[in-house]
């Protein structure tokens, strides 16, 4: 098996407007324009992290298009092998979040490129993506696609680890009936794909028997880990947040870095609290000030206060 891992999925600009406080008409606040798409940030943090990653999607031939690719590249993603296109805009992730970093509204315009990670274009790079150690995907993929990748995916044991996107999203998630290593889920992803709220301490549905292990994100109130009968735990990363669109996405980030080096579950649950303390943090989707030294530094102090 290579040395990296393939990420497949939204490649897109993120729009974040940041409120500073209340006002009758228009609000005061910032504006900030970041590289995002789940499958995009999963990958720049994990190149931040040293990790060796290829990224697949599609972003538009335009001027949005090419400062996210330009930005990718340079926190150590290979692009070579995603779509520029020349007909289709860029997607875009536009969102507004109050003065506490708690998110009010957010839309997505991604269907365009969306569309164009299509049958053709997995197979035309499928030998190169079924040599990775991991395959990561997000359901900004159509049904259909999500589906073969997982299928083709499962027949080479290749694990698999999707996130989520979204609760409307999340529902593609049960035309896969191939094994999943990892599904990614936050509190309304979970009650969107299985019709109820997630409660620790229980177990998660039989509709979930070809999902190996449940992440489940909740926000402060922590992550948890199922597998099987078992739930594996932790708290929420003590911060005070700045902007908190691509949290999940270092959350998961984390996650795989330390599943990826050998640690164990809870361990990689740790992980990840700390990799998206660094994202809360800052105005970026992904990054801010993760790297390998300081998550691993965060991580350390993290086990001692345990």
């Amino acid at each position: 098996m290579s040395d990296y891992v393939c990420a497949i999925g939204g490649i897109n600009a993120d729009v974040k407007g940041v409120s500073a406080g209340h006002s009758e008409d228009s609000h005061p606040g910032k504006v900030i324009v970041t590289p995002g798409g789940v499958a995009r940030n999963i990958s720049e943090n994990l190149a931040r992290l040293g990790l060796n990653v290829y990224l697949f999607g599609c972003a538009g031939d335009d001027i949005l298009g090419r400062l996210v690719l330009e930005m990718t590249g340079k926190a150590g993603v290979n692009t070579e092998r995603i779509i520029v296109s020349q007909d289709k805009r860029t997607g875009i992730y536009l969102s507004v979040s109050d003065e506490n970093g708690n998110l009010i509204r957010a839309l997505n315009d991604m269907q365009e490129t969306s569309t164009m990670i299509d049958r053709e274009y997995i197979d035309k790079n499928l030998e190169f993506i079924l040599r990775s150690r991991m395959i990561i995907l997000d359901t900004n993929l159509e049904s259909e696609v999500l589906t073969y990748l997982t299928s083709t995916a499962g027949g080479k044991k290749v694990p698999v680890f999707i996130d989520a996107v979204s609760s409307s999203k999340a529902r593609k998630v049960m035309s896969v009936k191939s094994e999943i290593e990892y599904l990614s889920l936050n509190a309304s992803e979970y009650r969107s794909l299985f019709g109820m709220d997630y409660e620790c301490g229980k177990h998660h549905p039989r509709e979930s028997a070809n999902i190996k292990n449940i992440l489940v994100r909740n926000g402060a109130k922590g992550a948890a880990l199922l597998t099987g009968n078992d739930e594996i735990f932790t708290d929420a990363a003590a911060t005070e947040v700045v902007e908190p669109n691509g949290a999940g996405d270092a959350f998961n980030s984390g996650f795989i870095y330390g599943i990826l080096k050998g640690g164990g579950k809870k361990d990689s649950l740790i992980y990840g609290k700390c990799a998206s303390k660094f994202v809360l943090e800052s105005e970026c989707s992904a990054g801010g000030n993760l790297n390998a030294d300081n998550l691993e530094n965060l991580f350390n102090e993290t086990k001692r206060r345990i």
